[in-house]
């Protein structure tokens, strides 16, 4: 899906190339992306360009945008320091933003495309996105305990995992994909 997706983004270049197009606002101090699709839209070349803050947050169970080709090898691209990324075990690409359930919920999907636990998944974008912000947007230098593995870990439940990591390279992707 998130290639089709890249694909009709592609399609920009018909009308100006990529390169001519202004995506860049200085009045965005920091990021979080959720399950975004980056591998094709911004590849390598784009992805190293980014200066800004950024969080990245992956789902293991998500089909729409793979972990692997989606965020994660991505995240290896950006050569920006102030870069996280959160890993949540079980969860969707559809956890953090509902429960299914419809209602009062922003988007009322079906509890499969949920996950099993998106209170959960909620949760820790809460715990998360905190700290995030007023580190670098607040520049609040207290916050940067809890924007580490070991904070990460400590909130992590068994129903879903929470990994946090600050630095992956290519080839420490490489060498995993192999196993």
């Amino acid at each position: 899906m998130s290639l089709l997706l890249q694909c009709r983004i592609q399609e920009l270049q018909v009308k100006q190339p990529v390169n001519q197009y202004k995506l860049y606002d200085a009045r965005v101090k920091a990021v979080i992306a959720v399950n975004p699709i980056t591998s094709s839209i911004f590849g390598k070349t784009g992805l190293n360009e980014i200066k800004t803050p950024v969080m990245m947050v992956t789902s293991s169970e998500d089909t729409i945008a793979p972990a692997l080709y989606e965020q994660i090898l991505p995240f290896s691209w950006i050569a920006n320091p102030h870069k996280y990324l959160v890993q949540m075990e079980s969860a969707t690409h559809f956890s953090t933003i509902g429960d299914g359930k419809g209602g009062s919920e922003a988007v009322g999907l079906p509890s499969k495309l949920i996950g099993d636990n998106p209170k959960q998944a909620q949760s820790y974008m809460k715990m998360l996105s905190l700290p995030f912000f007023q580190t670098h947007v607040s520049d609040n230098s207290q916050y940067n305990y809890y924007l580490t593995a070991a904070y990460a870990k400590s909130i992590s439940t068994n129903s879903m995992h929470l990994s946090l990591i600050q630095d992956l390279t290519t080839t420490e992707v490489a060498k995993v994909v192999k196993k």
